[in-house]
């Protein structure tokens, strides 16, 4: 299995995107690639940057998307979700032994439960974000169960994080499950994330 990952083209507003996109295309093109994983961020779901899904499609592999926090900067989930053809803002896929975990985290936690990043809410609230709800943390144990495979876990935000509003507010609920489901024999092999630009 080979597969190619990348995050934060964020097309919209770095000048130099379709360079850096067809570099990437390129490169999977060459190197015999699987499947392709977008962490997120890549450009805001517009009718004019629907091409950039286009050509992703024409690399001729499957190409996974992750939401990210700036996808919806001006739009609902509902808009990236159709944008990018995803059923759902979390999910998973199968390839060979090994399950790959979609998770969305663009959530504010607040007093009355949680609401999705929409419009940059999460600059104008003292609610705790990103977050990932309860019923999804649920969905992920679930998926978790199955002991023919083993497990890779994507989110745009980071697991691992601590710095406030960068890293998912409750990763350390998350980290526990999935340490515990390691606990007898590593079956998460990975957890891979976008949106820290650059930081290692």
């Amino acid at each position: 299995m080979k597969f190619a990952v990348f995050a934060d083209l964020h097309y919209d507003v770095i000048h130099d995107g379709d360079r850096r996109l067809h570099e990437f295309i390129n490169s999977v093109k060459e190197e015999n690639i699987d499947f392709i994983i977008e962490m997120g961020d890549l450009c805001h779901p517009t009718d004019a940057n629907k091409y950039l899904i286009s050509e992703l499609k024409e690399v001729g592999v499957p190409c996974f998307f992750t939401v990210g926090n700036h996808n919806s900067d001006a739009y609902s989930i509902d808009t990236v979700l159709k944008f990018c053809e995803m059923e759902n803002n979390y999910y998973s896929f199968i390839f060979g032994n090994i399950k790959f975990i979609a998770l969305d985290a663009n959530y504010i936690k607040t007093a009355d439960g949680y609401e999705p990043y929409c419009k940059r809410n999460y600059e104008r609230t003292n609610g705790e974000y990103p977050y990932i709800p309860p019923e999804e943390i649920e969905w992920m144990k679930n998926e978790l169960q199955e002991e023919q495979y083993y497990y890779v876990v994507l989110t745009h935000q980071s697991l691992s994080n601590d710095f406030i509003n960068r890293g998912i507010s409750n990763r350390r609920e998350i980290r526990r499950i999935l340490e515990e489901r390691n606990r007898n024999g590593k079956k998460v092999l990975l957890c891979m994330n976008g949106h820290d630009h650059g930081m290692m």
